[in-house]
Formats: structure tokens, sequence, C-alpha cells
């Protein structure tokens, strides 16, 4: 729901920001996108710059945090800011981080899309401005490949007169 008193009155907004043309000048919300990590055994990270601007004409100190929505409780997801606090001046702006991190090797045996969620909360004493973030977490391909691709191949392989294994844990048949 949108709270539209406190949305007026907001002293300052928060979002990535584009060039004003092409991309809005400040964009209230993120995603990393779709991120092949599951079962990758490498820990990923993806960031993006955050932008506090003041509209007030105030200013102040921005008190920083995370507040999970969807699986940041799962063993190897995580985000974080790059500060636990932000000082904007008087008509000015101030930047941080924000940053998803996934451990592709905790982040195991699973098949399907994970869609993880959250949100960075920047508090002070006039302001609390919420800024949802958004990565899907899919399974890793090999090169070239498809998870959902089965090979069924025919064909000829000539035998030797021992007729032993082609291929460890393949065994030649007639």
């Amino acid at each position: 729901l949108i709270d539209v008193y406190n949305a007026v009155q907001t002293k300052a907004l928060m979002g990535v920001t584009g060039d004003g043309i092409v991309e809005p000048t400040i964009l209230g919300s993120a995603s990393f996108g779709s991120v092949p990590v599951i079962n990758s055994r490498v820990t990923h990270t993806e960031t993006k710059t955050v932008t506090i601007q003041d509209i007030s004409g105030q200013g102040g100190t921005y008190n920083l945090s995370i507040a999970n929505n969807r699986y940041l409780e799962v063993n190897g997801i995580s985000a974080s800011t790059s500060t636990s606090s932000v000082t904007v001046p008087a008509n000015g702006s101030a930047t941080f981080s924000v940053s998803a991190n996934v451990n592709g090797d905790l982040v195991r045996d699973v098949t399907s899309n994970i869609e993880m969620q959250f949100y960075v909360v920047a508090r002070n004493a006039g302001a609390s401005l919420r800024m949802p973030f958004y990565m899907q977490l899919t399974p890793t391909v090999p090169q070239g490949g498809s998870m959902l691709q089965r090979l069924n191949e025919t064909g000829s392989i000539l035998v030797g007169d021992d007729n032993s294994m082609l291929v460890e844990g393949v065994d030649s048949q007639s």
C-alpha cells in the first residue's frame, strides 16, 4: 500500500540514478536480473550504487539496514550495504553500495529459480525510506548446454576382443 501523506511529505529520495533522459533521474527500485549461480561452487556478488538525495533543504544522517523479504534466511544468500550510515548535505546527495551475495557452493541441489528479494532501509529522525531489490538465482548450466536437454544418440562403436570398458563406468554392449 502507498502512504500518500508520507510520500508527499518525504524529505529525501533513495534510488539508483540515471541520466534523466533515457533512464529516470532516480529509480526507487533495483534488479540485479537473472544470475546463474546455484550449484556453481563459487561465491558471486552483484553490486549497485544507491543515492539518497535531499529534497527538504535540511539534509541529515541516515542509518542503513537490510530487511529480508524472500530468501535472505537461506544459508549462502546475503545482502549488505557498504556502510552503516550516510550523511546527506542540505539539498545534496550521498551514495553507498548495496551488494547481493550468493555462495553457489552452499546453495546447491536446487533445480528451480530462487527469487531473492530484500529492502534497503534508510532512517533518520524525519524520514524512513525503503528501496526494494530483486535478484533471480538460477541453476548453472554447462557451457553450450541446457539443464533440461537430454542426449539421445544412436550409432556404432567398434569394440576390441576384450569387451572392456570404453569409458570408466560405461560398458560396451553387443
